[in-house]
């Protein structure tokens, strides 16, 4: 009994690993295209949409620059 609850055990942990390696590479992933521009004064903005507004606005007036 023993054998098969360890055994049991080092599947799930296998799992779990498994399981944060694709959540890391997505993660990466859906990182891949970020543009990162320096001196960007932040949004103070509590939620994303509205942080993600701030953004293109301010890209949009820098492009248009």
């Amino acid at each position: 009994m023993c054998s098969v609850a360890a055994d049991v055990e080092n599947m799930n942990k296998a799992v779990q690993s498994a399981r944060a390696l694709t959540a890391e590479e997505l993660d990466k992933e859906n990182r891949r295209s970020n543009i990162i521009i320096h001196r960007v004064p932040e949004s103070s903005a509590d939620n994303a949409e509205e942080r993600t507004v701030h953004d293109k606005r301010f890209c949009m007036q820098l492009l248009r620059a």
